[in-house]
């Protein structure tokens, strides 16, 4: 397998935190329920990204065990409040923050989790335990007035990577770094 990068339009979501809605009445197994109703058609539209692209990429589907890392820059929208107002409407405020680090854009972490979970509803991995490493950011869009980072997009959504993972062992040796080469 090679990087895959996937580019998903829409605000992203993170995954909502579960919440005990009683038990199955057949089989008495308690019934859970995620909290955020956005959760749900942001993963789904992660997950149909990625379907498409298995589709038209046979054969991409990772094999289980196979260690696979996880790049995603999201891209939230920045709200009008960050904007001046009458012929400013388009400029950004001095004080307007550089990075999303409110309540409303999400935890890192379940940003990710959606991510991953929607990686395994595609079947581009069979377990999301493959995924043994993980980078996430959240960031506004780039415009004139923003550098933002370099995989920001110029308006809300989510880039996202997933790229093979070598093992260690078949790493070249660098030397000073093995205890046998120690002082």
């Amino acid at each position: 397998m090679t990087e895959i990068a996937l580019i998903i339009h829409g605000t992203p979501a993170p995954k909502g935190s579960l919440a005990y809605k009683g038990r199955n009445k057949k089989t008495g197994a308690p019934v859970m329920a995620e909290q955020l109703k956005a959760s749900k058609p942001w993963r789904d539209r992660v997950a149909g990204a990625i379907a498409e692209y298995l589709v038209s990429h046979e054969g991409s589907t990772l094999k289980r065990g196979v260690p696979v890392g996880v790049e995603a820059t999201f891209t939230f929208p920045r709200p009008k409040a960050h904007y001046g107002t009458g012929r400013n409407e388009h400029r950004l405020k001095p004080s307007a923050p550089g990075y999303p680090t409110g309540h409303n854009t999400g935890d890192s972490d379940k940003l990710l989790r959606n991510i991953l979970d929607a990686m395994q509803d595609a079947g581009l991995v069979v377990d999301d335990a493959q995924v043994v490493e993980v980078t996430g950011r959240k960031t506004y869009p780039v415009d004139d007035a923003t550098a933002g980072l370099p995989d920001a997009l110029p308006h809300p959504g989510a880039l996202v990577r997933v790229y093979p993972i070598r093992p260690v062992w078949l790493l070249p040796a660098s030397p000073g770094l093995l205890p046998e080469d120690g002082p």
